[in-house]
């Protein structure tokens, strides 16, 4: 039997699907997470560790409702991997359009290595 990780952390917790691409000179990431607001979401990347965290919260037609089926995630979410190599974090970018966070990483070593985090446009 799996443990209940939803009892563990206070809450529903999810992980967003995603995709890596990678191009000449930089990497893209791809992430739904379909009804949340930007302000919500944190971009980090430390050395080759990408962490994107957030949350989404409930709508208002969902609280308090009798629900027969909820398919629609809503909670905190959080997604860290590592990089296929070293990216200038300085120098990242992410949007947010249409429920996809689209994250962009050029290549290359980044002056300093220190923790690098970005606001979501």
């Amino acid at each position: 039997q799996a443990p209940d990780f939803q009892a563990m952390w206070g809450g529903t917790f999810f992980s967003p699907s995603m995709d890596l691409e990678e191009q000449d000179e930089l990497y893209i990431v791809r992430m739904d997470i379909p009804g949340t607001d930007k302000s919500n979401i944190s971009v980090e990347v430390d050395d080759r560790k990408l962490t994107v965290s957030g949350h989404v919260e409930k709508t208002l037609e969902q609280q308090g409702a009798n629900h027969l089926r909820m398919e629609r995630r809503s909670g905190k979410f959080k997604r860290t991997f590592t990089l296929p190599g070293p990216v200038k974090a300085d120098e990242m970018k992410a949007e947010y359009k249409k429920g996809v966070l689209i994250i962009t990483l050029p290549k290359g070593v980044a002056e300093e290595r220190a923790s690098q985090t970005i606001t979501v446009q």
